[in-house]
């Protein structure tokens, strides 16, 4: 339960993933996976481990996934002195109430090096794209029903119609979703890769009847977050 030293808890760590360098300041919400070393940054054993490990700020720490778990709380010395927009934020808000405006959980990850099979996601759009040749091939095509901007299928796929959206890669912005607790309410997940290099896979809840402007705010909030933490 030791605290770190105050430079391990005051500087930013360089960390790689899939050709993109983050430089992550010592936030409870942020975890890295590199190799066989897993640092949760909300642990003192881990920041002190990633401290000693990496005695020039510089030196980067090449890492397969960069983990963004949104529901640990942001408190204590990190939100004292953070100025960062996106820490801000989360630390100004009680615990979940940032909820809708951030994904519950992100990932950032190398598609080469991490077997996504543990995210239990591919590509959502290339995902949208067989299960629909599927159906097309047995006969039984998928009806779309037009909502805002989304084309909603009966498997629970959202796709963007043609011009209206699009993600990083250059697809129709995909969300897969399923009914979730309380009535009216959706789970939802979409992964895709980054202009920057990773893949990145994030999960969200919202209102059916609010879903395109959730996704919205959310995709637009973690691309600022991410831009941010691309800054030295």
């Amino acid at each position: 339960m030791r605290a770190p030293a105050e430079t391990c808890l005051a500087k930013k760590y360089t960390v790689t993933v899939a050709g993109a360098t983050y430089y992550l300041p010592a936030a409870p919400v942020i975890m890295i996976r590199a190799g066989k070393y897993s640092y949760h940054f909300q642990s003192n054993r881990a920041l002190r481990d990633i401290c000693e490990k990496t005695p020039n700020a510089h030196d980067p720490i090449h890492a397969e996934i960069l983990n963004l778990d949104f529901s640990i709380p942001m408190r204590g010395r990190f939100c004292q002195e953070t100025q960062s927009r996106w820490s801000r934020e989360l630390c100004d808000q009680e615990p979940h109430a940032a909820d809708g405006a951030y994904p519950a959980i992100a990932n950032i990850y190398s598609p080469e090096k991490y077997d996504r099979k543990h995210l239990m996601s591919g590509h959502t759009y290339a995902n949208f794209i067989e299960s629909r040749d599927k159906a097309l091939a047995a006969k039984h095509p998928l009806e779309p029903q037009q909502i805002d901007s989304f084309e909603r299928h009966a498997n629970g796929y959202w796709v963007s119609r043609p011009g209206t959206w699009t993600n990083d890669a250059g697809d129709p912005f995909t969300l897969k979703c399923q009914g979730s607790a309380p009535a009216g309410a959706l789970s939802c997940t979409t992964s895709y890769r980054l202009k920057s290099g990773p893949q990145v896979t994030y999960h969200f809840s919202a209102r059916a009847d609010k879903l395109e402007a959730a996704a919205r705010e959310i995709d637009n909030n973690l691309h600022l977050m991410l831009e941010e933490l691309s800054e030295p």
